[in-house]
């Protein structure tokens, strides 16, 4: 899309989450659950936070890709 809308007003930017804590796993035992969030986990405002930093930033400024992970879980 960067490509497509050079030379426009819009930036675009691409987010790309760890394990967030969207409730997907509350039907999952407690043994499964333990896993997938043993790494730590993100909360939706850490997404939300992220975005605004983005949307916050000057015109000369874009940042193309960020990528969000807890700080336990290995990158």
């Amino acid at each position: 899309m960067r490509v497509e809308l050079a030379g426009t007003d819009i930036r675009v930017s691409s987010i790309a989450p760890g394990t967030v804590d969207t409730g997907l796993y509350e039907k999952w035992g407690e043994e499964q659950k333990n896993f997938v969030y043993s790494g730590g986990v993100l909360q939706s405002a850490d997404i939300a936070h992220c975005v605004r930093f983005i949307l916050e930033q000057p015109g000369n400024v874009l940042i193309p890709r960020l990528l969000l992970v807890p700080a336990a879980e290995p990158v």
